[in-house]
């Protein structure tokens, strides 16, 4: 049975974007203080978080989304890519907006892999970037992203969620 969502804001600003705007505040109902719900892993259902952000710039066109974790090895593995997400629909909860672009994960799968350190406890970054474009490019990489992304982040916002065995 999934939690009943409880609303946690969670704004951490990493870096203003073009012209000094604010990072989004990324707002997710989906996690339990600073862990996954069992639900969202692979020893639960591996059910995607629900997402929702708001506080991007007036111009902003898409964002993107990426959840990475930063304890694998090599550091950086992806467990969700999302770009093209319309500005008018700042949300990911678990039905994407026909414009979405879902990528393959780091496992090969298209969506969201939900998190599975083999030992330890991990760190996973979720992060959102208003863009003032869209990617365009179903089924992107994360350093095709990042060059594609240059120059066009508005704005940008990121939590970060463990998660261990």
């Amino acid at each position: 049975m999934r939690p009943v969502p409880r609303l946690l804001a969670i704004s951490v600003v990493v870096a203003c974007g073009k012209g000094g705007a604010p990072a989004p505040l990324v707002i997710s109902g989906d996690f339990s203080g600073d862990e996954f719900y069992r639900e969202q892993t692979c020893k639960g259902l591996g059910l995607e978080p629900h997402l929702a952000w708001s506080g991007a710039p007036v111009d902003t066109k898409t964002f993107a989304v990426v959840v990475e974790d930063l304890d694998s090895s090599p550091p950086g593995f992806i467990h969700w890519l999302v770009t093209d997400v319309p500005a008018s629909s700042p949300t990911l909860t678990g039905h994407y907006p026909p414009e979405a672009k879902v990528s393959k994960n780091g496992f090969g799968d298209t969506g969201y892999g939900p998190p599975c350190p083999p030992s330890g406890k991990h760190r996973y970054v979720f992060h959102v970037y208003a863009l003032d474009t869209a990617v365009g490019k179903p089924d992107i990489t994360k350093p095709d992203l990042d060059a594609a992304i240059k120059g066009h982040v508005l704005a940008q916002g990121e939590m970060t969620k463990t998660y261990g065995k």
